[in-house]
């Protein structure tokens, strides 16, 4: 009700502004002395005339146009605050899925599988780049008789596992078990995996459209002190408006059917199980070269200096103290890694990771499986991002190695349902 009165003096503002001038005619016109009027009378207007203009000179008409033109920019910024406020409810409280599309999407597709094997056990694969595009989820999900589904996003470290998780339960799915990538670098990054947004980096992979007003509590614990959450929160909600169009078109799209480009992946890239791999195994040698450039321009001086972080660490204890507490199974699991960037890392940084491991399995009797060394050079893009097919190749070692004796030791899989596959 507010936005309409709003809005209705707004349009009235804008229809006085235009007829402004006119009722200045008119009543120049009005002030005019009548010619039949006697010359006393008027000798009388116009004496009662100058003295209301020496006691109040009338505005020029240079000073009504700069008058109406801070009234029109007034108006104009109330209204686009007025439409930020607007969207901003409507995100947060109406249609929370338009914030992150991908997310929404990912939700989606997640829905639709349970629904076509309620089943079996669901599973939730959290991490970064390098667990979307190389863990072939899929193959897993065959191995184990399980419907196991990637929620990973490129830079995703602790603080945005534990918020999609927190998400994802908030959303009406609650995993039987959930696998989770350490990625090494982050541990040795003085930052935590937000900061890059709060920040405007790497807006690429990064932004402030996946926050929601229920994710600042826990943003506000990690982000640097010097940043204000809130007001970044606030100043970057005008991003919803622009250039989401054609994202918000294929969410409505995919409430009749699920897009596709190809036999098995949407426009989003992800397949049935969210699985998110390049679009060929094939590169150039040149292309690998710029890659592994890219990587080392990313990773190199933090591996390099070897000091460990705090926040991401504190994050990823918070992690696991939260599916503790919430008695959800886990395991956590550092991604394959090239001979390349495997040298990357200096002596110490190597040791404080090994000892930040060894601490984490104490405290949490987590189970903690390195595969950094398990695949190739060849296998990698970059040194650190499989190719489709390595991917599959890997998955199927993970399937057997890790997954599979972990689910059964968890009672979630028997040896029934592996002999059946």
């Amino acid at each position: 009700m507010n936005d309409m009165k709003y809005g209705m003096k707004y349009g009235v503002s804008i229809i006085g502004s235009i007829l402004r001038p006119f009722y200045g005619v008119m009543a120049k016109k009005d002030s005019q002395p009548n010619p039949e009027m006697g010359s006393s009378a008027t000798k009388q207007l116009l004496s009662s005339s100058t003295t209301t203009a020496t006691k109040k000179a009338a505005p020029s008409d240079t000073q009504l146009k700069i008058r109406n033109s801070y009234q029109r920019l007034l108006w104009m910024v109330v209204g686009i605050v007025l439409i930020h406020l607007l969207v901003l409810l409507v995100v947060e409280f109406i249609r929370p899925d338009w914030n992150h599309v991908d997310y929404a999407l990912r939700l989606q597709r997640l829905h639709k599988l349970i629904s076509e094997n309620p089943e079996k056990p669901i599973g939730i694969a959290l991490g970064s780049s390098r667990t979307s595009m190389g863990l072939d989820t899929t193959t897993l999900s065959r191995l184990s008789n399980t419907n196991l589904f990637t929620l990973a996003f490129p830079g995703s470290g602790p603080v945005q596992e534990l918020m999609y998780l927190q998400r994802l339960i908030a959303d009406g799915v609650r995993p039987n078990y959930v696998i989770i990538e350490i990625l090494p670098g982050m541990l040795f990054n003085p930052i935590s995996d937000l900061q890059p947004i709060i920040e405007n980096e790497n807006r690429a992979n990064l932004s402030w459209d996946g926050i929601g007003m229920r994710d600042l509590s826990l943003l506000e614990r990690y982000h640097d002190p010097d940043v204000n959450v809130l007001f970044h929160f606030f100043l970057t909600r005008p991003e919803i408006i622009r250039g989401h169009g054609n994202d918000w078109l294929m969410l409505f799209e995919s409430k009749w059917s699920f897009v596709e480009t190809g036999s098995k992946h949407n426009r989003f890239g992800f397949d049935d199980h969210g699985w998110l791999p390049y679009t060929t195994s094939t590169f150039s040698e040149e292309r690998k070269m710029r890659g592994v450039q890219q990587a080392k321009e990313n990773y190199y001086g933090t591996l390099q200096k070897g000091e460990m972080g705090t926040r991401s660490p504190l994050a990823y204890e918070e992690l696991l103290s939260w599916l503790q507490d919430h008695h959800l199974p886990y395991y956590l699991y550092l991604m394959p890694e090239g001979n390349t960037f495997r040298s990357w890392y200096n002596p110490s940084c190597e040791a404080q990771l090994q000892n930040w491991l060894k601490r984490i399995h104490d405290k949490y009797s987590a189970v903690i499986i390195d595969t950094r060394t398990w695949m190739p050079d060849e296998a990698f893009f970059d040194s650190h991002h499989l190719l489709p097919n390595f991917g599959t190749v890997f998955a199927q070692r993970f399937g057997q190695e890790i997954l599979i004796p972990f689910l059964q030791h968890r009672g979630l899989l028997s040896h029934a349902d592996t002999k059946s596959r």
